[in-house]
């Protein structure tokens, strides 16, 4: 029974990256003019795969790592709000569950076998 716990609590926050990273890219392509044309040079596709394993990786874009250009994007304070509250979100919704169905499954390997 805790496989299909384990499931659904993998699947509903990969959906609800994926939902969140295009609302972000859409909001973003529409408002912020510096990131519609940052988009037209970089591939959408490794963002949203990006996004849908986990919202924070976006900010990994606007960090300028090692001074590539591929990590130049600049975020608008709105965007920035959506990511932190999807962090938030992934929180409750991802890691408290699965550590819940850990801990759970551990008790019962426990309880087994001492019978």
């Amino acid at each position: 029974m805790l496989i299909f716990y384990s499931v659904i609590f993998v699947i509903i926050p990969i959906l609800f990256n994926i939902i969140l990273t295009f609302n972000i890219i859409i909001t973003e392509s529409i408002a912020n003019n510096e990131f519609r044309t940052w988009m037209k040079t970089r591939p959408a596709a490794m963002i949203i795969f990006l996004g849908g394993l986990d919202v924070a990786v976006l900010l990994l874009l606007s960090s300028n790592f090692a001074g590539f250009k591929l990590f130049s994007i600049q975020f608008s304070l709105k965007a920035k709000n959506y990511i932190d509250l999807g962090t938030i979100c992934n929180l409750i919704i991802e890691d408290i569950p699965q550590l819940l169905i850990q801990v759970c499954n551990l008790f019962i390997k426990k309880i087994c076998s001492i019978y």
